[in-house]
């Protein structure tokens, strides 16, 4: 009876169940005997923070956790009051396998941005969580925003790996990531955006990456476009 009171109301007063806690632990036994127990459980409770068991299990626990919150309907797309989803503290803990887990379901948005204005793919990229960021590149992250930024920054490695994705921006603004690179006088990066850009392709004013290229211009830049 104590059990069953515990489970259908916040244990504390700042909203945290017992089902918050057992989120937290290395074995999601605990979480499907409370479950189990109160079928009417909320799974999706929130506490003061606006978090439910799904964002503690996400950045604290294991990825068996995730899956039996899922399962019994716990929804990822639920965010916090920060606008924090459990994808992202999934990402800001480093828990591969629990972003792996989310990723799967349906309601799992990855393009959720939080009050930082940071995606989970942006916050994988600040927090050099590279294993990461290219598991949501490949799942369709947008990225258009963090190339513009990682060209501008000449963090050839982060472009790369954004370039992983299937569905790269044809433009970043007026014109190509190409153009932005060449006018930046990237050489890594150019390289790496050739392959994936048509040299040929005008920006908004009818200029080529080529016509870009000036007496001044690096000559392993120019030697790019021989």
């Amino acid at each position: 009876d104590d059990l069953q009171y515990y489970l259908k109301r916040p244990s504390r007063n700042d909203g945290v169940t017992p089902l918050h806690f057992a989120a937290l632990g290395e074995s999601s036994t605990l979480v499907r005997h409370l479950l189990r127990v109160d079928s009417q459980t909320d799974v999706n409770f929130n506490n003061d923070d606006g978090q439910t068991p799904l964002h503690w299990a996400c950045c604290r626990g294991i990825s068996s956790t995730v899956k039996v919150l899922l399962n019994s309907g716990a929804d990822p797309s639920i965010l916090d009051d920060e606008n924090n989803s459990p994808l992202h503290f999934a990402v800001s803990s480093g828990k591969y396998y629990n972003v792996k887990v989310l990723l799967r379901s349906s309601k799992c948005n990855i393009s959720a941005i939080n009050l930082g204005g940071n995606s989970a793919l942006a916050l994988a990229c600040m927090e050099r969580e590279y294993k990461i960021a290219r598991l949501l590149v490949r799942s369709g992250a947008n990225i258009e925003t963090l190339l513009q930024r990682y060209i501008k920054s000449n963090k050839p490695k982060i472009v790369d790996l954004l370039l992983q994705g299937e569905a790269l921006p044809e433009n970043i603004g007026e014109s190509t990531p190409l153009h932005l690179s060449v006018s930046l006088g990237l050489c890594t990066i150019t390289k790496l955006l050739l392959s994936k850009y048509d040299a040929k392709t005008p920006d908004s004013e009818g200029r080529t990456p080529c016509d870009l290229l000036n007496d001044n211009a690096n000559a392993r830049l120019i030697a790019l476009f021989a």
